[in-house]
């Protein structure tokens, strides 16, 4: 008996707790139970479906040129759809043009060289015109700012002249009938006074002066304005008998000379087809020696417009040449309008 009660001592002296001898050990009362803190009420998240993936596949846009046309109720009765064309309507009503958009199809510097000089005579009026007898001074050739005398010049018209020199004859190449004479242009002059002879000032020369040259009234020069592409009111049949300026190639923007003038109804603007004159041929494959030879078909080698015209020849500029163009080729009205 003393001997758990030294034990008991014993522990409670360990443990730090004072117990004394014959007494109870001592028991603490239990803490209070901590009171309750409020909390806010907490309101869980709405539940979100996740979205369900679907895979579509998309068109994508036809191009502008390619857009489908609308359906209609009863296609049968359109006609199939063009994919490549977009409809246009137009209608009649006038339509207006700049001048100046037409006028640039004809080259002014091709054609004005040649709305004076040279020009076409008969051989009566060479004959009857003016000529130059003398200079002064003895000189042989005269040009521009030189003074001429002129063989009778007593009642003028005019006080503006050209100086000639008679060129080339021209011939029908199928009939050989005589059509006039070229007369190449030399200079202009002014009258100064009248009488037999008459004196005149050289005021522009192209080629030198000499005694003989013939003196016409100077021709009025028509502007471009005045030229408008037009078809010939007749049929003509003419033939190509000569190239000016000195060309040997006849191309496009040169000027040629036709058998055909006003007396055979010609007029300014009037456009014509060129054909290149068939080659002649001889078969030898053929056993007919009737048919032996033969010409082969003219072909269509340019267009030309007439641009001034003469009693019975006219100069045309070459406006298109698709193939080699000479001198003798045909040239004709045109089945239709090219321009």
């Amino acid at each position: 008996m003393s001997f758990l009660r030294t034990a008991t001592a014993v522990i409670s002296v360990f443990f730090g707790m004072t117990v004394l001898a014959g007494e109870e050990p001592f028991e603490p009362e239990p803490a209070p139970p901590p009171e309750p803190v409020a909390t806010p009420d907490i309101v869980p998240p709405p539940t979100v479906e996740a979205p369900i993936k679907v895979r579509t596949r998309i068109k994508p846009p036809l191009p502008i040129a390619f857009k489908k046309p609308a359906v209609v109720e009863k296609p049968a009765e359109l006609a199939p759809p063009d994919y490549y064309r977009t409809e246009t309507k137009i209608y009649p009503r006038n339509r207006i043009e700049d001048i100046e958009d037409i006028l640039k199809q004809i080259p002014a510097n091709a054609i004005a060289p040649f709305l004076t000089s040279p020009n076409v005579v008969e051989k009566e009026a060479f004959k009857k015109s003016p000529y130059i007898i003398d200079f002064p001074d003895r000189r042989l050739v005269a040009g521009a700012g030189t003074r001429v005398y002129v063989r009778a010049i007593l009642q003028p018209k005019t006080l503006n002249y050209s100086v000639y020199r008679k060129g080339k004859p021209y011939y029908n190449p199928e009939t050989k009938e005589f059509l006039g004479h070229e007369a190449l242009y030399l200079a202009s002059a002014t009258l100064q006074r009248e009488g037999d002879p008459a004196t005149l000032l050289l005021t522009k020369s192209k080629r030198e002066v000499k005694v003989g040259d013939r003196l016409m009234e100077a021709p009025t020069q028509m502007g471009v304005q005045s030229y408008f592409p037009q078809l010939p009111t007749i049929q003509i049949n003419a033939n190509l008998i000569s190239v000016l300026d000195g060309v040997s190639q006849i191309g496009r923007y040169n000027v040629v000379v036709i058998d055909k003038g006003n007396a055979d109804g010609l007029k300014v603007g009037d456009v014509l087809d060129i054909y290149q004159k068939g080659r002649r041929i001889v078969d030898k494959i053929s056993e007919d020696k009737d048919k032996k030879k033969l010409k082969l078909p003219d072909e269509l080698a340019g267009t030309l417009m007439v641009f001034r015209t003469f009693n019975r020849v006219s100069y045309g500029l070459i406006m298109k040449a698709s193939k080699a163009i000479h001198v003798f080729d045909k040239v004709k009205t045109p089945e239709y309008a090219r321009f």
